[in-house]
């Protein structure tokens, strides 16, 4: 196998009704210009970039992202990402879905037309991701712990958004619900 490369995708066993249900992890040190796309896919699927840099086109727009920073890919919209021919990004992701997930990321002020984060915990989100990829090699407990790191990661997009008044109006309109 590749050693830039470290991924595992999962059939979940249980897909109904949870908040959250992960599909695949990994991480991945790309090649110079190397690219993904156009692709379409049936979740959400996130990207944090932990070196370099390079580009990410969603929705007719592109954007220049680098180190600490990361994109959303929503279900069902066409997106190409390519790393930088100087410096080409090493990212690591997770892609998962469950009936909180389009709220989870709302929380965190992302969505189809915001998709970008930076993060200022950058320990915290590297340390979660890490975890994710350790937690594949379970053999009994794989999901729970993938769906606890998730929602871990989440909480602290959400709690980085946090800090600005779209996001506490959200957090009104969850409650009522």
């Amino acid at each position: 196998m590749n050693k830039d490369i470290e991924m595992a995708f999962f059939s979940p066993v249980n897909t109904e009704g949870f908040d959250i249900t992960v599909y695949q992890c990994g991480m991945e040190k790309c090649k110079k210009l190397h690219s993904f796309g156009p692709a379409v896919r049936d979740h959400y699927l996130i990207h944090f970039i932990l070196k370099g840099s390079g580009i990410f086109y969603t929705n007719g727009k592109s954007y220049k992202l680098k180190e600490n920073q990361g994109f959303l890919i929503c279900p069902d919209i066409v997106t190409y990402y390519e790393a930088d021919a100087e410096e080409p990004w090493v990212y690591t992701w997770v892609g998962f879905k469950g009936i909180k997930a389009e709220q989870y990321l709302k929380l965190a002020n992302l969505g189809q037309e915001n998709p970008i984060f930076e993060c200022k915990e950058v320990e915290f989100v590297k340390n979660c991701f890490e975890d994710m990829r350790k937690a594949t090699e379970l053999k009994y407990a794989k999901e729970l712990r993938l769906q606890g790191l998730v929602n871990m990661f989440l909480s602290e997009l959400i709690e980085e958004a946090g800090k600005n008044d779209i996001v506490n109006s959200n957090y009104k309109e969850l409650y009522i619900k």
